[in-house]
């Protein structure tokens, strides 16, 4: 299957041009069937969506889910592909716009073409890339726990640290925080000014900053070891 990508000039235009006649795109056979596949996606997605509070973030988890399941499958995806924003702004703009304004409103251009990290399909790919736990039920048991939220998006999707990102090491530390005490995350918060720090982003700048000193699997007890003396160094006083 050819990739076809959108420049930033170009995407604007299209979302533009579809604000104003509600026209779904024509789209080659290929696409199509990748947008018959998306809108089964999401329209299951919404069975699933009990936590009114959460509502949002369930949504991306589940959504990233569907669409990092049929990539998986599909021959010509892989990582470059993934990481091609061209590839993204057509899916948002041409493919799935209606979806992309059902979860964020018709009007934010950062979801749609505008801002490369939050591009809403590729945002929600690489959330479950980076977060991957052995199978994706497993992954989905763990991000729906009651310890994430959006913010855990943002800060996993968009902490890139100068070394790059450490795939195992963000997999590692989501699957040791869903693990603890709901209990141990509000007592951090409340120990912070306004109670405007979250241990997960505590954990998060930590991370970046030793990476800069430390290679991660060279830690004593390697990446499991490395992640556990973060939250222990965080959480010793709580």
């Amino acid at each position: 299957m050819k990739i076809i990508e959108y420049s930033r000039d170009y995407a604007r235009q299209s979302l533009d041009k579809w604000r104003s006649s509600k026209e779904q795109p024509i789209l080659n056979s290929d696409y199509a069937i990748i947008r018959n596949e998306l809108l089964c996606v999401y329209n299951l997605l919404r069975n699933d969506i009990i936590d009114d509070d959460r509502k949002e973030y369930i949504t991306d988890v589940l959504f990233g889910l569907g669409l990092y399941d049929y990539l998986s499958k599909q021959s010509w995806f892989n990582l470059r592909t993934a990481a091609n924003d061209g590839f993204w702004r057509y899916i948002s703009v041409a493919v799935i716009p209606d979806i992309v304004a059902n979860r964020w409103g018709i009007h934010k251009d950062n979801y749609f073409w505008k801002q490369s990290n939050r591009l809403w399909p590729k945002s929600a790919w690489w959330y479950i890339h980076l977060t991957l736990h052995n199978t994706l039920d497993e992954t989905k048991n763990i991000l729906l726990s009651k310890n994430f939220n959006s913010d855990t998006i943002q800060g996993i999707v968009e902490r890139t640290g100068k070394k790059g990102t450490f795939v195992e090491v963000y997999r590692e530390i989501i699957y040791q925080y869903s693990l603890l005490d709901l209990n141990i995350l509000v007592k951090f918060r409340k120990q912070r000014l306004l109670g405007s720090d979250s241990l997960f982003r505590a954990i998060m700048r930590l991370n970046t900053a030793r990476c800069l000193v430390t290679d991660p699997c060279l830690s004593q007890g390697g990446v499991k070891g490395y992640v556990s003396s973060m939250i222990e160094e965080l959480t010793n006083n709580l």
